[in-house]
């Protein structure tokens, strides 16, 4: 079987594995989904850290 698919598609096919592949990485994203985004302070690029 052959699949023929853009290289961008595959590019991202790639990245989504390797996100998968990451420890922990999905449980996170799921608690963040769930942030109330009301509470979060905008990006102001002026803000010390």
């Amino acid at each position: 079987m052959a699949v023929i698919i853009s290289e961008a598609e595959c590019n991202a096919m790639l990245e989504t594995i390797y996100l998968s592949s990451q420890k922990g990485l999905i449980e996170k994203i799921k608690e963040g989904e769930k942030e109330d985004i009301s509470k979060m302070s905008t990006y102001n690029p002026n803000e010390d850290w």
